[in-house]
């Protein structure tokens, strides 16, 4: 329905005749339809944090030196999916504005800002000001995800895995470089 209408211009009344459901079982469960927003985003936000913090760099670099996807990856990328139609909206204009904020603060708050503040980091020797490393990770994070959402996710979770890897590396090798 957001797809159609956007929230702002969904009911109670669109809700619960989707859902089957009278309002008043609609009611019982949420306050409002930004109640139902709030949980549904909070939901989605909970499951993708619990995969992340398993996410280990120096894990991740042993099976990309291989060639193969790191499994942490893949599930985010698989979660991702699960969600695909859904996120695509609520990152898009029709969706919550306040959305794409709360999904790149998880991602600075649980992966950038671990990695610089990391004693033994290797982002601590880059020539860029400390404070900027979670901004242009977080960006390229969420970039790379809200671009396959939007292409219709037609790369499979395996395979985003290892094309955010070669993002990576490809925005490590410009530092080394210097």
């Amino acid at each position: 329905m957001i797809e159609e209408k956007g929230f702002e211009g969904i009911t109670i009344r669109d809700l619960t005749a989707k859902a089957g459901i009278n309002r008043g079982t609609f009611y019982l469960h949420y306050r409002d339809k930004y109640d139902l927003m709030e949980k549904l985003q909070s939901d989605i936000l909970q499951g993708f944090l619990e995969i992340i913090l398993q996410l280990n760099p120096i894990e991740a670099i042993k099976y990309f030196s291989q060639n193969a996807p790191y499994p942490i990856m893949v599930q985010i990328f698989d979660y991702l999916k699960g969600y695909g139609r859904i996120l695509k909206v609520l990152l898009s204009s029709k969706g919550d504005p306040a959305f794409p904020k709360k999904m790149k603060d998880l991602i600075r708050n649980n992966i950038y800002e671990k990695l610089v503040k990391n004693k033994e980091s290797t982002l601590k020797n880059v020539s860029i000001a400390q404070e900027y490393l979670p901004a242009i990770g977080t960006s390229a994070n969420f970039g790379v995800i809200e671009q396959w959402l939007e292409n219709g996710m037609i790369h499979s979770p395996e395979e985003m895995a290892m094309i955010y890897f070669k993002i990576i590396n490809f925005i490590r090798s410009i530092e080394i470089m210097k």
